[in-house]
């Protein structure tokens, strides 16, 4: 899971070397939905 992440992440940056500012907020809209998706699996 987190290998696949990783790489989902890193595919992004690369198809966004024009746009590497969206990318990298991408990532961290990304991240910061798992955070909270894995948090609400942890809490119940």
């Amino acid at each position: 899971m987190f290998w696949k992440y990783l790489l989902f992440e890193t595919k992004l940056l690369l198809l966004n070397k024009k746009n590497w500012l969206l990318g990298i907020a991408l990532i961290l809209f990304f991240r910061f939905i798992i955070h909270i998706i894995v948090n609400w699996i942890w809490l119940t």
